[in-house]
C-alpha cells in the first residue's frame, strides 16, 4: 500500500492536505477545542431511556448548533491565515495551482473539524454508557454524526467563501448570523432554510460544493494568468448550482409548511378529531424502512399510539414504555405506534436504531416549529395535543378510551392499568 508522500507525489493535493492536517493535529487550539467538544458530549450525552437514540439526538443538535458557530469561525480564520501572519508573498509563490490549494486547504482545515466533531459523539456515547450501562443502538450516533458533518460541510464553505473571497475574517464571520437569525426565528422561517433538517441535507451539500468551486474560481484570479481554470471547478460550478435550485425547489414544492406551501393529504388529516369512544385520528406516514403506515394496519389491536418529540428530555424513556408494553401484552394484541413529531425528518430513523424497536416509529413530515404542541404539526391538530409525550389508547375498534398526556403517560403503573382494562373488556 503506497504511503503518504509516494500519494503526494501522484496527486499533489493530496501531500497539500496531509500537511493541513498533520499541522492542524499538532496544534495546541485543536487539542483543546476536540477536549471541549467531548466534554460538551459528556454533558448532553446521559440521555433517559435504555437505547441510544436520545443519547446521539442530543450530541447532533449540540454538535450542528454549537460547534456549526466554532466552525464558522474556524474557517473565517483560515480564510486569511496567510494575510493575517504576512505570509501571503510567501505562501503564493509555490508551484501549486490556485484552484488546488483553495480545495486542499478547505478539505485539510475540515477533516480537523470533523476529528473535533467525533471527540464530541465518543464523549456523548461514554455518557451515555456511564448512565445506561449499555451502548445498545450505538449506530444511532453513526446516523447523527453524519447529520451533523454535513451542517459543517455547508457551514465550513460558507464562511470560507466568503473570508476568502473578501479578504476579511469579519466578512466569513457573517455567516454566523445565518446561524444565529435562524435559530432565533424558527416561528417565522421555513423549513428548507435550516440545513440540520435530513430532508435538507442534498440541498446543502450541493450548495457547499458550489462554494468551494466558486471560491476557487475567483480567490487569486490574477495569479492563474491567462492559464485556464481548473475542469472541475469551471464545470462544477454550474453543474451544482443546477441541482442546488432543483434540491431547493423540490422541497419547496413538496413540503408540507404553513410558510410556503402545505399538503392537501395532511390538511385532511387535520381536520380530523380526538374524542373519547369515538374513531381515533387516522394518518399515514412513513415508517423507519420508509414504507407507509396506517392505524388501519393494526385490525382488532389495542392500539397505543404515542406523540413525542426528539427535543423532550423524555424522548428515550416514552419508547421504552412502549417497548415494555409491547413485550409484556403484544401476545394479547397491543400494538404500540410511536409518531415522532419533528422537523427533522430523520429524527425518527435516529431513534428507531437508537432503541431497537420491534413497533414503528413513523415520521411526521408535516411538523414545522411552533411554540404550542397543538399547531407543530396537521396530525397534533388533529389530536388536540397539548403536551408531549401523549399517549391515546384505544379498543380493538380503534375508538380512543383513555389520553394520557405528560407524566402520566411516562408512568408504567398507569400505562399497564391503562391497557389491562381495554383486554379485559376485550379479551380478543
Amino acid at each position: 500500500m503506497p504511503d503518504t508522500q509516494t500519494l503526494g507525489a501522484r496527486l499533489p493535493v493530496l501531500g497539500l492536505i496531509a500537511a493541513e492536517l498533520r499541522m492542524g493535529v499538532r496544534a495546541p487550539g485543536v487539542r483543546l477545542l476536540a477536549a471541549g467538544a467531548a466534554l460538551m458530549g459528556w454533558s448532553v450525552g446521559g440521555g433517559a431511556g435504555r437505547g441510544s437514540g436520545a443519547s446521539a439526538y442530543a450530541a447532533g443538535e449540540a454538535a450542528w448548533q454549537w460547534l456549526g458557530l466554532v466552525t464558522i469561525l474556524w474557517f473565517s480564520l483560515t480564510a486569511v491565515r496567510d494575510h493575517a501572519a504576512r505570509t501571503t508573498a510567501i505562501f503564493w509563490s509555490k508551484p501549486q495551482p490556485t484552484e488546488r490549494i483553495v480545495v486542499a486547504r478547505f478539505t485539510g482545515t475540515l477533516g480537523l473539524a470533523l476529528l473535533v466533531l467525533l471527540a464530541l459523539f465518543i464523549g456523548a456515547a461514554a455518557s451515555h454508557l456511564r448512565a445506561a450501562g449499555s451502548l445498545a443502538g450505538f449506530g444511532a450516533f453513526g446516523i447523527q454524526y453524519l447529520r451533523a458533518a454535513w451542517v459543517l460541510v455547508f457551514a465550513g464553505a460558507l464562511a470560507y467563501a466568503l473570508g476568502m473571497l473578501a479578504n476579511s475574517a469579519i466578512a466569513g464571520a457573517l455567516a454566523a448570523l445565518y446561524w444565529v437569525l435562524t435559530l432565533a426565528g424558527r416561528d417565522y422561517l421555513a423549513k428548507v432554510y435550516f440545513p440540520a433538517y435530513t430532508q435538507n441535507a442534498v440541498t446543502y451539500l450541493l450548495l457547499a460544493g458550489a462554494l468551494v468551486c466558486l471560491t476557487a474560481l475567483f480567490h487569486q484570479r490574477r495569479r492563474r494568468g491567462a492559464a485556464p481554470a481548473a475542469t472541475w471547478a469551471s464545470v462544477g460550478l454550474p453543474l451544482l448550482l443546477l441541482g442546488f435550485g432543483l434540491s431547493l425547489r423540490h422541497s419547496l414544492l413538496t413540503e408540507h409548511d404553513p410558510m410556503v406551501h402545505t399538503s392537501q393529504i395532511l390538511d385532511t388529516m387535520q381536520r380530523q378529531t380526538l374524542s373519547l369512544r369515538e374513531r381515533s385520528p387516522g394518518f399515514t406516514l412513513p415508517g423507519q424502512g420508509g414504507a407507509p403506515v396506517s392505524l388501519s394496519d393494526y385490525p382488532g389491536k389495542v392500539l397505543l399510539v404515542a406523540l413525542w418529540s426528539p427535543a423532550s428530555p423524555d424522548a428515550g424513556l416514552v419508547l421504552t414504555r412502549l417497548a415494555d408494553m409491547q413485550a409484556r401484552f403484544g401476545a394479547q394484541g397491543v400494538q404500540p405506534v410511536a409518531v415522532c413529531i419533528s422537523e427533522d425528518q430523520g429524527a425518527a430513523s435516529t431513534f428507531a436504531v437508537g432503541h431497537g424497536t420491534a413497533y414503528p416509529i413513523v415520521s411526521d413530515w408535516g411538523a414545522h416549529f411552533a411554540s404550542k404542541p397543538a399547531d407543530m404539526s396537521p396530525v397534533a391538530a388533529a389530536h388536540e395535543l397539548t403536551d408531549f409525550p401523549t399517549i391515546v389508547v384505544t379498543d380493538r375498534r380503534r375508538r380512543a378510551r383513555e389520553v394520557l398526556r405528560g407524566t402520566e403517560a411516562l408512568d408504567p403503573d398507569r400505562l399497564s392499568r391503562s391497557v389491562e382494562a381495554r383486554l379485559q373488556e376485550e379479551p380478543r
